[in-house]
């Protein structure tokens, strides 16, 4: 697992390339060499001098500019002409023949590619970090700040946003199944611009903060599913996501305990609920243009748990104040049977006008709060039908 400890590493690799090549070798032993990079203008360095540290193993066969023809790198690490490290790589394994080569063609992306082909390590600084993965499960912290710039490449990466994504971050995990996970407070909201988020299958929240995020029509690939994960957050936390511009991909869709708002993309979404409790009572949720003839609710109980659908409740009392008893009352003489579903329009309270589809999951007719799913259907079309639960 190669770790960037200090310093871009693209800086890294592209320096140690040029001080091979121009560069003369200074001290070296079986377990390290130094090569510096000078004007050799005077015996002393200074501000336009720069020196790479290789520290590995069996290095031999030193040249007369003391570099090893044998041997194995497993650390490098760039200095400034006050020997003040600027860079660091560790944790990999790169034969010193590879290296050579690598550097006779002059080949920077070849060597990027070796060194961090397996599981690598990424850690982020306050500032702009500018990070490629290439092959291999990478695990990328970018919780410090700043603007940030990830090219995942292959293989099953994480990237760790911390509280710190903005719009101005650049993050294209590339192929395989990646996540991004945000852990802070984004009440604020962000709004995705088309490079924000990309090649990213799942977006996993924390718990402990509300979230206001709005993807970009660019940040789910035509045919692609986006998860978004908030089942960790509680009742005092809310999801308000949207994903409105998405024309040609999907979401799965996984709320908290919490009020959430949601809103899905033009094609078919799924959204997720593992119980009763994250939308159940005042704390229902709310579904904005669901479309009953493509959207999927995921209940427990999987396909065929619902099994009707009872007709429309078009009058009735709801009110936030005494929500659960209205809801209770509305429910009762056979409105709502035994793994069921219904729509509920109330025509007086708080709530009047507003449509509320309510869910039976314990198998006990009518509404029991904790116990049956209720959420606001915000502009819903289609027609609600057993299938669409699973």
């Amino acid at each position: 697992m190669t770790t960037p400890t200090l310093g871009n590493p693209a800086n890294v690799l592209s320096t140690t390339l040029m001080d091979i090549a121009q560069g003369l070798g200074t001290m070296h032993s079986s377990t390290s060499f130094v090569v510096q990079n000078s004007d050799l203008d005077d015996a002393a360095l200074d501000s336009d001098d720069s020196v790479v540290a290789f520290t590995g193993t069996n290095f031999g066969s030193f040249d007369s500019n003391g570099i090893p023809h044998s041997g194995t790198v497993t650390q490098i690490q760039t200095q400034d002409f006050m020997l003040q490290p600027t860079g660091t790589l560790i944790n990999f394994n790169l034969a010193v023949l590879d290296l050579l080569s690598f550097v006779t063609a002059n080949n920077l992306a070849g060597l990027e590619a070796a060194v961090f082909s397996g599981a690598d390590m990424f850690n982020g600084t306050t500032g702009p970090d500018n990070f490629s993965g290439f092959a291999g499960n990478d695990t990328f912290n970018l919780t410090q700040g700043g603007i940030d710039t990830v090219s995942g490449g292959t293989g099953n990466d994480t990237i760790n946003m911390g509280a710190a994504l903005t719009a101005a971050d650049k993050i294209d995990a590339g192929a395989g199944t990646d996540t991004v996970t945000l852990n802070g407070n984004y009440a604020a909201g962000v709004t995705f611009n088309a490079t924000t988020l990309v090649n990213v299958e799942k977006l996993t929240l924390a718990a402990g903060h509300s979230y206001k995020l709005t993807t970009n029509n660019a940040t789910v690939a035509s045919g692609q599913t986006l998860t978004i994960d908030g089942s960790a957050l509680s009742a005092s936390s809310v999801l308000t996501f949207s994903g409105a511009t998405e024309t040609n991909g999907h979401f799965i869709i996984i709320g908290g305990n919490g009020a959430d708002v949601l809103t899905g993309g033009a094609l078919s979404d799924t959204f997720t609920y593992t119980a009763a409790a994250q939308s159940t009572g005042v704390h229902y949720d709310t579904i904005n243009g669901f479309n009953f003839s493509s959207d999927k609710f995921d209940i427990p109980g999987g396909a065929g748990v619902i099994t009707g659908i009872n007709a429309k409740v078009t009058s009735g009392t709801l009110s936030t104040a005494s929500f659960d008893a209205n809801l209770t009352t509305a429910m009762s003489d056979g409105h709502l049977g035994a793994h069921h579903a219904v729509l509920f329009t109330p025509t007086t309270g708080t709530l009047h006008g507003q449509t509320f589809l309510v869910i039976d999951l314990n198998g006990v007719a009518g509404y029991q709060t904790g116990h049956d799913l209720v959420i606001r259907m915000n502009g819903a079309t289609g027609t609600l039908a057993a299938g669409g639960f699973h």
